[in-house]
């Protein structure tokens, strides 16, 4: 059952600077070379999105990831649990890729110009419990 709808935001509002001393377990525990939290220490000030005439550093991508973390966290999402992704071809798709890798979630994708039956049918199908 879909315990919710998580809106996802344009990345208008400043991120608050929590990355470099999270209190999530997830982010704090990916240490390894290639993970995605090893790539954002790297990167600092440095673009790692780019929307439009919007540019997101590695910094400010770590602050989202912290704070989506710690929401799911604090949702009752735990390694094995399924999230969906129902998206065009947009940041916020990367930002649930990265979350689900970092706190060992499912993710399924959900083509946005699929029916209301495909994406019920997925839903159910995968045990989804947070719909991005």
């Amino acid at each position: 059952m879909v315990r919710g709808l998580v809106r996802t935001q344009r990345f208008s509002a400043a991120p608050r600077a929590i990355c470099s001393n999270c209190d999530c377990s997830t982010f704090r525990s990916r240490r390894r070379a290639g993970s995605p939290s090893a790539a954002i220490r790297r990167g600092g000030e440095r673009p790692a999105l780019i929307l439009d005439d919007q540019v997101i550093t590695y910094r400010q991508y770590g602050d989202m990831l912290s704070r989506w973390i710690q929401a799911l966290e604090a949702r009752g999402l735990k390694k094995g649990d399924a999230i969906a992704t129902l998206s065009s071809n947009r940041p916020e798709a990367l930002l649930t890729t990265s979350i689900a890798y970092l706190m060992g979630l499912r993710i399924t994708w959900m083509h946005p110009m699929a029916s209301e039956d495909d994406h019920a049918y997925l839903i159910e199908d995968s045990g989804v419990k947070t719909l991005f």
